[in-house]
Parts: C-alpha cells; sequence; structure tokens
C-alpha cells in the first residue's frame, strides 16, 4: 500500500472517491479541506492523505490538527472519518483501515497529538445502512462517542410530514404566517454579508464569540457554488431577512448545517416556519433524508434540552451519530508549554449554528 498526500490526488479523484463512497458526506470533500485551510484564525495545519493499494485508490482521509488545542481530527471541522472507495470486500476494507488508523497514529506522534477524532454521518450510506448501529471505530482502538440524530423520511407525501409535526410546531408555523412572514431560497454569494452580520449578532446576544468571516465565505465561494449548501431566509412583510438557515446537501441526504436570527423575532415562530419550510424544499431537491441535527436524548438540563424540544417538534425518527475518539499520552515536552490561543476553533465534531440560539432556547423550556 501506498500514502498519497492529498495535494497528490488532487480534487477530481478525491470527489470522485468520496461521491461513489458508502462513507461520503460534504466534509469529506476536497474543497471542505481547502475552505477549513483557509481560515487564518483557526490555525489547522492539513494532513489529509489518501491511499493507494495495487495502484488503486482506495480511500481518502480528510485530517486537520490544531495547534492550540493540540487535537487532531477528521475532518478538522465537521465530522467525517477515512472513506473507503465503492465495492471493495469487507476483508479489504478492514486491511484498508487498519493501514488508514496506523498512518493516522504515527501523524499524531509526529504533530504531538493529545487527541484523535472521528465521526461519521447518520446520512452517509454506510451509517443508514448500519443495522446493529454498533459504532466501526471501535474496533480500531477508539472510545465511542456517539449521540443520536433526528432524521426525517422525505419519502413521505407533503399532508403525512405535516402531520408528524407537533400541535405547537404547527401553531408557531402559523403564527409566522399570520404576521406576514415569507421563506424564500437566496444566493449565499449575494447574502454573505448579510448572513455574517445576522450570525455576529446571534452568537453576541448569547455570549459566544462569532466563527471567522472567512469560514462562510468558504461556504459561499466553495460548497454553495458546488451544489452542496443552498442558503434560506425567512423574510418579514416589510421586506427584511431576519433569519437564515444553511442546509448542507450531498448524495441522498439534507443536513440543517448552520443558521441564525434577529432576537426581536424570536417569539414570532419564524425559526419554525423556516425550518419547516427548508424540509419541504429538500424534499424537493430530491433528497431521501433530511438530518435536524442532534437531539441529546440523555440531557437534563440547559441547552441540549431545548435543541431536544425544538428539533423532535418535526417528526422523525432517531438515528446514531457515529462519533469515536482517542487520546494519547502527552508529547516529552513540559505541558506548560502548550499555549491557549485565542482562536481556537471548538472540538471539530460540534458543528457550528446547531440552531435555535440560547435565548430562543430559553423560551422554550421555562
Amino acid at each position: 500500500m501506498r500514502i498519497l498526500e492529498r495535494q497528490t490526488v488532487g480534487k477530481d479523484a478525491w470527489d470522485r472517491l468520496v461521491g461513489d463512497s458508502p462513507d461520503g458526506w460534504v466534509f469529506g470533500l476536497y474543497d471542505w479541506q481547502e475552505l477549513v485551510g483557509a481560515v487564518d484564525a483557526w490555525g489547522i495545519v492539513d494532513h489529509g492523505f489518501a491511499i493507494e493499494d495495487g495502484g488503486v485508490l482506495c480511500a481518502v482521509v480528510p485530517l486537520g490538527f490544531s495547534r492550540s488545542g493540540r487535537w487532531l481530527a477528521s475532518s478538522a471541522w465537521g465530522g467525517t472519518g477515512p472513506i473507503l472507495a465503492a465495492g471493495l470486500h469487507p476483508r479489504h476494507e478492514r486491511k484498508i483501515l487498519r493501514h488508514a488508523f496506523a498512518h493516522i497514529h504515527q501523524i499524531a506522534q509526529a504533530a504531538g497529538a493529545l487527541q484523535l477524532d472521528v465521526s461519521s454521518s447518520p446520512l452517509t450510506p454506510r451509517s443508514l445502512g448500519n443495522r446493529w448501529s454498533v459504532n466501526p471505530f471501535v474496533y480500531h482502538g477508539l472510545k465511542d462517542e456517539s449521540g443520536h440524530s433526528r432524521l426525517i423520511d422525505l419519502t413521505a407525501d407533503v399532508t403525512t410530514l405535516w402531520r408528524d409535526v407537533t400541535d405547537d410546531g404547527r401553531r408557531q408555523v402559523h403564527k409566522a404566517e399570520r404576521l406576514g412572514y415569507r421563506i424564500a431560497e437566496v444566493d449565499w454569494n449575494q447574502n454573505l454579508d448579510a448572513y455574517y452580520r445576522l450570525h455576529c449578532e446571534t452568537y453576541q446576544r448569547t455570549g459566544t464569540t462569532p466563527h471567522p468571516f472567512a469560514y462562510f465565505q468558504g461556504i459561499a465561494e466553495r460548497i454553495a457554488q458546488a451544489g452542496h449548501a443552498r442558503l434560506w431566509a425567512a423574510i418579514s412583510a416589510d421586506g427584511a431577512i431576519v433569519a437564515f438557515k444553511n442546509i448542507a446537501l450531498f448524495g441522498s441526504g439534507a443536513y440543517y448545517h448552520t443558521g441564525c436570527s434577529q432576537g426581536a423575532c424570536l417569539d414570532d415562530g419564524v425559526n419554525y416556519l423556516l425550518m419547516w419550510k427548508t424540509i419541504l424544499a429538500a424534499r424537493d431537491y430530491g433528497v431521501r433524508w433530511f438530518d435536524v441535527g442532534e437531539v441529546h436524548p440523555g440531557a437534563q438540563a440547559g441547552k441540549a434540552v431545548g435543541l431536544r424540544v425544538y428539533k423532535t417538534k418535526f417528526g422523525g425518527e432517531d438515528h446514531r451519530a457515529f462519533r469515536a475518539t482517542m487520546t494519547y499520552p502527552p508529547p516529552a515536552e513540559s505541558m506548560a508549554t502548550l499555549v491557549e490561543q485565542p482562536h481556537q476553533p471548538p472540538r471539530p465534531w460540534r458543528p457550528p449554528g446547531l440552531g435555535l440560539c440560547r435565548a430562543a432556547l430559553r423560551r422554550l423550556i421555562r
């Protein structure tokens, strides 16, 4: 087997494998790795590689290292893991994965990583076909840290989908409609500045540091242009955009990726109307599944409870969201040399803008 650096493989061959793979998802694409590396404030070092066996490309592995956080992750922002070529025999898959993780551990040792994080979207064909919900990463020495995501089957007709929305969810949708809000798909590039203003307002309102502008610029210029990100806006009766939802699309799945909204409209039901309309839009795009995001079924208090309440009002069923970690021994140098940087990115499997802002969540759980 031969290890190839990501840049050596090139975009076309890399993305072709991701597109055909049972493990493929947006966060595994070549341009997604380019996007993450271009966010200077995060300081991510790209270690992505591919595996060639007998002259045939058999796997690609998105991988990034945070110097400030001392973690290694696939990918460095947005969950994925080793992505295997389609059509491999199970024994060959196991052989490739052993080789992939052995090389990951070598990179971790050389970089001085303290932790490895990998994951898999519940929308990948392999996750959807995982009958017994066994985390595949545990067979390679990693600790299971899986969660639960709410997936909606979009093969149902619109009447059935609406019937599955809770009574309160339907009331909120009708309230926003009565107040004159309408929903429309908008161009990412043309609305990038407006999106970022609302993103900053949302995060500052909730006491959280906004993400760098370069992150959303990368989504607009790279991912949306390739057809893997679609932006929807809620527009008030006087024509002002008051909320956005950014939907990731790949294969048979759509994922509620990021979102933001004005504080003044939080009690108007606009986030419910926007979510409902984006679910229907995903159905019109022709995808099979809509991932509303993680629902934290075991949470007892706080933000996670509010997220569960909001996301489960749109029907669907819970699926496993596979995640796993490995902790490495501290490197030989003194731990006192590990300096935290002011713009250290958060844990890579918790993508930004998971939904309702904290202020709205507090209203839900009061």
